[in-house]
């Protein structure tokens, strides 16, 4: 992607012709200028070899002359590129039912093909009629795509639906932009492979526009005003980088009424630095992708942030890399990933975010352990993907999520929240004894401080419990006894947390000495030491940990 220059090269070809016609176009991952470029080599890679599989005569020329990691040459003939681009922007029609009459541009009802009434009954039993109206749908194909499918078991494509949606409402939101399908759909002439035919084989230095519906997040002029173009041989491989890229879901959980709901598609887009070995592993990574459902979409494409999606696709290339090799390490295969969050609103596109993504080995396995904590809380989840995108702790920001969401229902007063908030020290303390493991021999090392806070507030809870009712876990042998004893351990935490969260800086270290450290506390001296340091120079921390071991402990 370049933006328009006066300056003058001199033109040259970029393929050489064979003797038949052909044209072989060499492309290397280094010159190409952004990463859609780079994963549309591999796209185009991709869909040779889906075409060299399949079955029947294959007209004209279209081959991969070259693969390795560093790029590749393909040689195409014209018909060949006809073939290629069939398959691409292939697409059949489908009956299917609407709700709603079509209108055509003028706002006229379209008449459907055929139409039905059925009598349903709803939620409260009441009984009404509903009206179906039938039309032919154009629906792409997307055979590469649904190669990919994992298995069902009842014959369902939900991850190829998944990517006709992202087709159709990001990509090909406008309808005009749908021309290619909807012609080979009706059997109708096209021009876009001669087009490309053109542009590949004219100079290599021609530019053209660069328009949304081939480069995500493309503008028409900068903030200067200045044309963004890009070269014609390079915006060529930009038909192909959806079959490389992996979308995704996002859902949100309104504050409010706690209902989730899909927001758009978030689009993984691997920025690849070993091309062969890239396109060898992507398609097996994706076969092994999870069938089950969440909704209408494939569970395992429901994502709670849209950089999710650039963990998700790293760690599934990685699972796939150790299965096949018996290491693990994706860093050689891919040197990012750029994820855009994109959806539709009425009938525009709207770009709602990017970001780039580098995961590197710690930040995958963190995520796969993040993955393995089955949390329940959305909110919770929310928080901790961030904190490990942005490389914190993992109990950072709780204090401000804490501040913001009401206790009753999001937090304390939350059974997800306690639950994940539980988990989530647990899983600390755990990791903190295997770093200790590693260094048996060696002088004992104090707690972590997420343990020693932990350890705290449930010193204070279960001593409170004995102190003001004369309950303690080990003499209950009834489940009314148990019940009593919870609700009761339940009060004691809440109190305290809501103690805490009202109080900032020297308030909440004079509450939390005076009052949660008031009942014994068994500490070591290394132990006590990093406490009475961490309320000095670290109370925002301790504060924020606090109200997590209280959640934990309630």
């Amino acid at each position: 992607m370049t933006a328009a220059s006066t300056v003058k090269t001199k033109a040259k070809r970029p393929g050489k012709a064979a003797s038949n016609g052909a044209v072989t176009l060499e492309y290397s991952l280094a010159e190409l200028p952004s990463a859609q470029h780079r994963a549309g080599l591999a796209g185009l890679v991709l869909m040779l070899r889906w075409l060299e599989r399949q079955p029947g005569s294959k007209p004209g020329v279209c081959k991969l002359a070259r693969l390795d990691n560093r790029g590749a040459a393909v040689t195409v003939d014209l018909d060949g590129l006809r073939r290629i681009f069939d398959e691409t922007y292939g697409a059949t029609k489908e009956l299917q039912p609407r709700k709603q009459l079509w209108k055509d541009s003028d706002g006229e009802p379209v008449d459907p093909v055929r139409t039905e009434v059925h009598e349903i009954t709803d939620a409260k039993g009441k009984t009404k009629i509903e009206k179906l109206y039938y039309y032919d749908v154009v629906v792409p194909r997307a055979g590469l795509i649904g190669a990919a499918e994992p298995s069902s078991g009842d014959g369902s494509t939900p991850w190829t639906k998944l990517w006709r949606d992202f087709l159709w409402e990001v990509l090909r939101g406008v309808p005009m932009s749908r021309t290619p399908f909807v012609a080979r759909a009706n059997n109708q002439p096209t021009k876009d492979a001669l087009e490309a035919w053109t542009s590949v084989t004219g100079s290599a230095e021609s530019s053209v526009d660069l328009p949304s519906t081939y480069y995500l997040g493309a503008q028409a002029k900068t903030a200067e005003n200045v044309a963004v173009r890009d070269r014609t041989r390079y915006q060529f491989l930009l038909h192909f980088w959806p079959y490389a890229a992996q979308i995704y879901v996002p859902r949100v959980t309104k504050v409010k009424d706690g209902e989730t709901e899909f927001v758009g598609y978030a689009i993984a887009v691997p920025d690849i630095a070993a091309l062969e070995d890239f396109c060898d592993e992507l398609r097996e990574a994706l076969r092994s992708r999870e069938a089950k459902l969440a909704g209408y979409r494939p569970a395992a494409a429901v994502i709670d942030l849209p950089a999710e999606g650039a963990l998700d696709l790293a760690r599934r290339l990685d699972e796939q890399v150790a299965t096949r090799l018996g290491h693990q390490g994706t860093s050689d295969l891919v040197l990012g990933y750029e994820v855009f969050h994109m959806d539709k609103v009425g009938k525009n596109v709207r770009l709602r975010g990017v970001s780039r993504v580098e995961p590197e080995r710690r930040m995958i396995d963190a995520y796969v352990q993040l993955r393995g904590l089955d949390l329940w809380s959305p909110f919770f989840r929310r928080q901790r993907l961030a904190n490990l995108l942005a490389e914190r702790p993992w109990y950072a920001g709780f204090d401000r999520l804490i501040e913001t969401l009401a206790q009753d229902d999001r937090t304390i007063g939350s059974v997800p929240f306690r639950h994940d908030a539980r988990v989530s020290f647990n899983a600390a303390r755990k990791a903190s004894e295997g770093t200790m493991k590693q260094g048996e021999g060696q002088e004992k090392e104090p707690k972590g401080l997420e343990e020693l806070i932990h350890q705290v507030m449930l010193s204070y809870v279960i001593q409170k419990l004995d102190s003001k009712h004369g309950l303690r876990r080990n003499e209950i042998t009834d489940d009314g006894g148990k019940k009593a004893f919870d609700d009761k351990k339940h009060k004691i935490a809440k109190d305290a947390f809501l103690a805490v969260r009202s109080r900032t800086g020297a308030a909440f270290v004079d509450y939390f000495a005076g009052t949660l450290c008031s009942v014994t506390q068994r500490l070591s001296k290394p132990d006590y030491l990093l406490l009475t340091q961490s309320l000095k120079t670290e109370h925002e921390r301790v504060r924020t940990l606090t109200l997590l071991a209280l959640s934990a402990v309630s």
